[in-house]
């Protein structure tokens, strides 16, 4: 496939899922009950101020923003790629939850969708096989549960799965560290501003990128890749904390100078009522097919699926420490779970009793049912 082909094959996908997931998203909205406050008095009020200091006077939307994402808990830029939504289709709640899912649900679950598979993949590529994952990654209960209710919270899984993708093509920044380390310092770091929150998987995906750079590295007994690596991982520091104190020093001392521990002890429960919570967020298949997942990830030795699954398992440790994971937290800790899914998914088309036209049929029944 040439690349103006290729442009044009994911351009065309890309549409078409939006134009799917929005349609969905106007479904919910018609059938929505206004009941959620924090929803309502948060974000989508944002968003509806937002869209009219911008129509009104962009100047001054400007230096709003350049405050908010400066001192706000709740930064405004994760709102700023959202703003044509308002402009073309007013600051209804179908065009705000269209927005979240046309401009980050979408790309977040093609972009990890499509990395899951081709690190899954065995052999020739198949279209069956990623036809079945491409359904499972965009009916992905955990994107689209926070998402309708109005928490645009995905947005950081799009850095992240970003961040995650130029980790893994650099195996762990061992080539091109330099390049490589910039890259995802400033994904990284757009996690951030998005949502302060972030700091926690943006910490797990360090930790475990480390981890496995140094099993990797122990495996080929390649000093001069852990000096790369190094070299990779302070460029990574150096553009977050460059970038966090150029743009939001009040933010980051406030945020140094605050026990969230203390702040959030109301909202955290034990550690085992905060695994029955993320366990409740998924179905006994989808927890199936992960565990299965994981299984087939060792024997074929699929390390991105394993590397992500350790950051999930970080980040959820990390997060649980002060409080319990809402829907919109743990966004990320199941994105990074999704490879698994899809490793199980991708074992399980390619089995040769289900290569006939029912068996695809019923796979990707089976993949919206799940």
């Amino acid at each position: 496939m040439t690349k103006n082909k290729s442009l044009g094959f994911w351009a065309t996908t890309y549409v078409c899922t939006a134009l799917l997931g929005v349609a969905l998203a106007l479904i919910y909205v018609g059938l929505e009950q206004p009941v959620y406050y924090w929803d309502f008095a948060a974000y989508f009020d944002t968003f509806s101020r937002q869209g009219t200091l911008l129509v009104q006077s962009p100047l001054e939307w400007l230096s709003h923003l350049r405050t908010s994402i400066a001192t706000d808990d709740y930064s405004a830029a994760i709102l700023v790629p959202l703003m044509p939504f308002h402009i073309i289709f007013g600051d209804s709640r179908f065009s705000y939850i269209a927005g979240i899912v046309a401009v980050y649900l979408v790309p977040t679950a093609l972009l990890i969708g499509r990395t899951s598979y081709l690190e899954a993949a065995t052999g020739t590529p198949s279209c069956r096989s990623w036809l079945t994952v491409w359904i499972a990654a965009f009916l992905y209960t955990p994107f689209w549960a926070a998402t309708l209710r109005g928490l645009p919270d995905i947005a950081g899984c799009l850095a992240l799965c970003a961040a995650t993708y130029f980790l893994w093509k650099s195996r762990f920044l061992t080539h091109e560290p330099v390049i490589s380390g910039m890259r995802v310092g400033v994904c990284l770091w757009l996690a951030f501003v998005l949502r302060r929150w972030y700091a926690y998987p943006v910490i797990g995906v360090g930790t475990s990128a480390a981890f496995f750079c140094f099993l990797q590295v122990a495996k080929d007994r390649d000093v001069p890749a852990l000096r790369n690596a190094a070299v990779g991982g302070l460029c990574v520091i150096l553009v977050v904390v460059g970038a966090a104190l150029t743009f939001q020093q009040p933010l980051v001392l406030k945020i140094l100078g605050t026990s969230y521990g203390d702040l959030y002890s109301g909202y955290k429960t034990s550690f085992v009522s905060q695994v029955d919570q993320a366990g409740s967020r998924l179905s006994y298949v989808n927890w199936l097919l992960i565990v299965f997942g994981l299984c087939i990830s060792i024997i074929r030795q699929n390390r991105f699926s394993l590397f992500c699954a350790v950051a999930s398992v970080l980040t959820f440790f990390l997060f649980t420490r002060m409080q319990d994971p809402d829907r919109h937290h743990s966004v990320p800790m199941f994105l990074w779970l999704f490879p698994a899914y899809a490793q199980a998914i991708v074992a399980i088309v390619s089995m040769p009793a289900l290569r006939s036209r029912w068996s695809n049929a019923a796979i990707a029944v089976a993949a919206v049912l799940a």
